[in-house]
Parts: C-alpha cells; sequence; structure tokens
C-alpha cells in the first residue's frame, strides 16, 4: 500500500468517525483505530470475492450463515488454508449486497463459515468498524479517547478491552492457563506493530472532519458490548471491565 493511498484510507477513518460519533477523532485514537484495521484486514483490502474488495475494516461479521448455504457447503469443509473462491461460487446466487462469505475461526469451536460485511466504500467500511468499537464497546471507546500517546501500552490497553467484549477470540483456549493473557498478547503485540507502521506513514496526517456531512449526536451506546456484527456462532458472555480501566488475566 503506497504513502497515498495509506492518507487516503486514514482520512475515511477520520470521516467515518465523525459520521457515527459526531466528533473528529484524535490521531491517537485514529492511529489505534486504524491500528486494528491494518491487523484485520488491511485497511480494508484484504477481503474480496468476485465482486471486488468488500471494503471490510474490522473484520466485522453481518450475520451467521443459514442452514441451506451452510448444506451447499458441505463439500468444501472451512479451515485456514481453504479456497475461498469455490465456496463463494457455490453461494453467489444467494450472497446479498452487504455480505461477504468468509471463513473464521475461534479456539473452542474451530474452524466455520460465515457472512462478514460487506460495504460499497471505503468511509462506508471503515464505519462499521467505528461503530462497532465506538458504540456498541463502550470501554473501547473510552480506551481510545483516553489515549494521548500511541505506545505498545495503549495497544496492551485497547487489546484487553477488545477482547473482554468478544471483539476477537485468539487462538488459545481461555480454558487453559495462561490461554486469555496469550491471546490479549498476541493482540496488542499484532496492534503495535501495526501501530509503528501507522505512526511513520502518517507522521504528517491530522485527522479532519468531512466537509459534506453536518455533525450528528451519536446515539447512546446499548447496555450490551457485544457488537451485532460479532459472530453467533461462538456462544461468550459479555463482560465489561471495571472502569478504572483494570482487567485480570489468566
Amino acid at each position: 500500500m503506497t504513502p497515498q493511498e495509506i492518507h487516503s484510507r486514514a482520512d475515511a477513518f477520520a470521516w467515518a468517525w465523525h459520521d457515527v460519533l459526531g466528533v473528529v477523532p484524535s490521531k491517537a485514537a485514529a492511529l489505534l483505530g486504524l491500528a486494528v484495521a491494518m491487523h484485520e484486514t488491511q485497511l480494508g483490502t484484504a477481503m474480496a470475492d468476485a465482486r471486488g474488495c468488500a471494503e471490510n475494516w474490522g473484520a466485522c461479521t453481518r450475520r451467521r450463515c443459514a442452514p441451506a448455504e451452510l448444506a451447499l457447503l458441505e463439500h468444501l469443509p472451512p479451515s485456514a488454508a481453504v479456497n475461498l473462491v469455490p465456496a463463494q461460487a457455490a453461494l453467489a446466487a444467494t450472497i446479498p449486497d452487504d455480505c461477504i462469505l468468509w471463513r473464521d475461526s475461534a479456539p473452542t469451536v474451530g474452524w466455520y463459515w460465515t457472512m462478514f460485511a460487506r460495504f460499497p466504500t471505503p468511509r462506508k467500511g471503515a464505519g462499521y468498524e467505528v461503530e462497532t468499537l465506538g458504540k456498541h464497546m463502550p470501554s473501547c471507546r473510552a480506551a481510545m479517547d483516553a489515549c494521548a500517546e500511541v505506545t505498545a501500552g495503549a495497544c496492551f490497553t485497547l487489546a484487553s478491552h477488545m477482547y473482554a467484549c468478544h471483539y476477537f477470540m485468539g487462538f488459545h483456549d481461555p480454558r487453559q492457563p495462561g490461554g486469555i493473557a496469550a491471546n490479549i498478547g498476541d493482540y496488542s503485540g499484532a496492534l503495535w506493530r501495526c501501530a509503528q507502521a501507522l505512526l511513520g506513514a502518517l507522521a504528517t496526517w491530522t485527522p479532519m472532519a468531512p466537509d459534506d456531512v453536518a455533525p450528528t449526536q451519536p446515539s447512546p451506546a446499548p447496555d450490551a458490548c457485544v457488537p451485532d456484527g460479532v459472530s453467533p456462532e461462538v456462544p461468550s458472555v459479555c463482560v465489561e471491565p471495571p472502569a478504572d480501566g483494570s482487567l485480570t488475566v489468566a
């Protein structure tokens, strides 16, 4: 991705933040959100099918696959190495415009097919990530807003809250000793690596409000911190982290 492309997508993220939350993000908050998107889907460019790029920034799901859809995929078990093209072709006639078929995994259930969200523009795709982290997960929004400087510690704090809200599941069994800490450590390390790359690429960038949309009032955050996009195949109990930002891990 060229520096110009990174700048363009950073603008899209800042505009999306303004669209969803009604304010311009701080640069630190934007960089944390962009680090999530870079780690998950290379700033929205990693997911694609025959229709083109899905512009899914946060690897957020739209819905579970219907039984009839799964029946068409019985001969294509999901895995890390599965060829997505035949699977997507098998459902080409039924996949709606706002979905893309993809595979996902969780350490307690393994690999499964699911419908990820699909968007027509980078700004719309970034908006879904912002809505997930900024509206459905209040502790994640608070961690991003409270960040004055993007550091490894700030990435760990955000990753801890994201894990507590089940944004990601990781690869280590959380039922085993050290599993939760390993999952958070893996994710926060990935965020920090992405953030370091973004800090260099966006050294001169400043978040700006879009010039085509008037400010909007953010909607109240719901009580539950699990967003609509999190795959319902993975049963979980959502527990908000303590208000002081601390989180006890195994």
